[in-house]
């Protein structure tokens, strides 16, 4: 009788355990396989939906104040905190808590976009995806905005960790470290070096005329971009154009 309940226990554990290893096998229900992500217009507006989320959570808090402590003109007062203590004062390194978060969020911005980018890249290649022809100009959209989105994070990125642009060094000159592939799976020693400031610069333009081009379309009635989207490009693209000068450029 011992043997017979011990025999029982086993059983079930073993049952047990074996419908847990299935429960992990199955996808999260607000999440489904990348390879089946964008296969559909409702997964394009979702894709559409995460890339604009990045702005919510990229353009306040520290991603403003940062910068702004650094400033000359900015001065700690009796009871500062000593909030942003190290960047106000110019003492900080690369390990710095505030530093390592926006290095991180806006890479991974940026992994979020090329994700989208690869993704229409692969409409063709996939028989299939079904897409009407008004779809196909919707998708062509969102993903010029994409790579509005892009040229964004890699201009904010250059602001913060690269020198001023002078032309007669940007050839030698550390820009940042270029990614325009969605490589989920790259370890740590084969990320990408650091391009030259000029580099930089040109993908930042190539980005926002690849942007231009598609966003053109919209302004056939599909969404309001004169706006919110022509400003910000106007904003962005003069800043590399007129590289050192553009403070004073006249917009």
């Amino acid at each position: 009788m011992v043997n017979m309940k011990k025999i029982s226990m086993i059983a079930l554990t073993i049952l047990t355990l074996g419908v847990s290893s299935c429960d992990m096998d199955k996808m999260p229900y607000d999440a489904v396989p990348t390879e089946e992500a964008l296969t559909t217009i409702v997964g394009f507006e979702e894709a559409r939906a995460g890339i604009y989320s990045v702005y919510l959570g990229l353009t306040g808090g520290s991603y403003v104040l940062a910068p702004e402590v650094q400033a000359d003109a900015f001065n700690a007062v009796a009871d500062f905190s000593n909030k942003y203590g190290e960047l106000h004062r110019w003492t900080f390194e690369s390990t710095n808590s505030t530093v390592e978060t926006i290095w991180s969020n806006y890479y991974a911005a940026i992994g979020r976009v090329n994700f989208f980018i690869d993704g229409v890249g692969k409409i063709d290649e996939n028989p299939e995806i079904e897409l009407t022809e008004t779809q196909r100009q919707q998708i062509n959209v969102y993903e010029g905005e994409a790579y509005f989105t892009r040229a964004y994070c890699y201009f904010y990125l250059a602001t913060l960790f690269c020198r001023d642009y002078d032309v007669a060094t940007a050839a030698s000159t550390p820009g940042l470290p270029l990614q325009v592939k969605y490589e989920p799976k790259l370890s740590a020693t084969q990320y990408p070096g650091r391009s030259s400031l000029e580099d930089t610069y040109k993908r930042i333009l190539e980005d926002l005329e690849e942007a231009e081009e598609r966003i053109e379309t919209a302004k056939n009635g599909i969404a309001d971009y004169d706006r919110y989207i022509n400003g910000a490009y106007v904003t962005v693209n003069t800043a590399p154009k007129n590289c050192g000068n553009y403070i004073t450029v006249d917009v």
